[in-house]
């Protein structure tokens, strides 16, 4: 009896482990969000992979970036424009050693010298790296 007990708690624990790999997922997913849409570009590299991230802001992936590189692009992208909208997509974890995670806001900003918003996807790539969801990937579609 004690055995099946055993199996039974060895069993559900991945299930237990895979709920709170996904609530820190949307839990970090809302963080990222939110500082995207400060345009908080020092508090974002801190939610990056230790070993870079990879951006493409439309003109093809670059990196793997270290924080100072991704962190001056990102200065940059934001400073292209002023923020004006923020909205959720979708967010789903997928599988595989790390696990990954993927989610994706739209992005609406208006343009410097411009009255007309602008419209991106921003899709974030997401690792389990360490104990804690960390961005390895940002893509901006237009």
């Amino acid at each position: 009896m004690r055995a099946l007990v055993a199996a039974v708690l060895l069993i559900g624990l991945p299930s237990a482990a895979r709920a709170q790999d996904t609530d820190d997922l949307q839990s970090t997913f809302r963080v990222v969000s939110a500082l995207w849409a400060r345009s908080d570009a020092a508090a974002l590299v801190r939610q990056m992979a230790p070993g870079g991230v990879s951006i493409d802001v439309g003109d093809g992936p670059m990196g793997p970036l270290a924080d100072r590189q991704a962190s001056a692009l990102l200065r940059q992208l934001f400073g292209e424009g002023e923020t004006v909208g923020i909205r959720p997509g979708m967010l789903e974890r997928v599988g595989g050693r790390p696990a990954r995670g993927f989610g994706a806001i739209v992005w609406t900003t208006l343009p410097r010298g411009t009255q007309v918003p602008v419209r991106r996807t921003v899709y974030f790539g997401l690792e389990w790296i360490d104990g804690a969801w960390r961005v390895s990937e940002i893509r901006l579609i237009h």
